[in-house]
């Protein structure tokens, strides 16, 4: 029997291979989210940033360790959407989001963010593997890529990368634009 922690690591790495250009991409970038107190969506509408924080959040609970909300993940996922993603991606998104709402209504009675915790569970789990097993459909990969940006958005985190994964800096100074020919002596390296 494994861990949360030990679970979130394994996973991360094996998203390492599976990652779409485009969160590498935002990554790389350095998107970050402001975690203003007054935050207000980009990209996403009021209701379209509870919808995607509630789905973060079931995807990554608080427990033991800090969960999607407490880490600001749906701000992370609003800034990625208008940043990184292209305007085919972002409509994509966004229809696939406002079906996968459509489809929880229709099976429940009730939105995302009305359904208990356990609820909201079993629909992203039965909503995953439809998506998965069959081919997605919108609402399918708009899941699929919302369970992505959340991972990736957790894992890229300074809490994550310093409280949850193992962070072992590497012992000496950091000197990361260094003139090649100057190098060595700039540093204070002997060849």
């Amino acid at each position: 029997m494994i861990n949360r922690r030990e679970a979130l690591k394994r996973a991360g790495l094996l998203l390492g291979s599976a990652v779409s250009a485009s969160v590498i991409s935002g990554v790389m970038q350095g998107c970050k989210p402001s975690y203003s107190i007054d935050w207000e969506p980009q990209f996403l509408s009021e209701e379209q940033a509870v919808l995607v924080g509630e789905i973060a959040e079931t995807i990554l609970p608080e427990t033991d360790t800090l969960g999607a909300k407490s880490l600001h993940l749906d701000e992370f996922i609003d800034l990625m959407l208008q940043e990184v993603y292209t305007a085919d991606e972002q409509t994509a998104f966004t229809a696939g989001l406002a079906e996968l709402e459509r489809t929880c209504v229709d099976a429940t009675g009730q939105s995302f963010p009305e359904l208990s915790a356990a609820d909201r569970l079993s629909f992203l789990q039965a909503e995953e593997q439809a998506a998965r097993k069959d081919g997605a459909s919108a609402a399918g990969k708009s899941l699929l890529q919302l369970k992505e940006l959340t991972l990736v958005g957790y894992f890229t985190s300074e809490y994550a990368g310093t409280d949850v994964l193992e962070f072992k800096p590497v012992p000496g100074h950091y000197h990361g634009c260094v003139n090649y020919q100057d190098g060595p002596a700039q540093i204070g390296m002997r060849i």
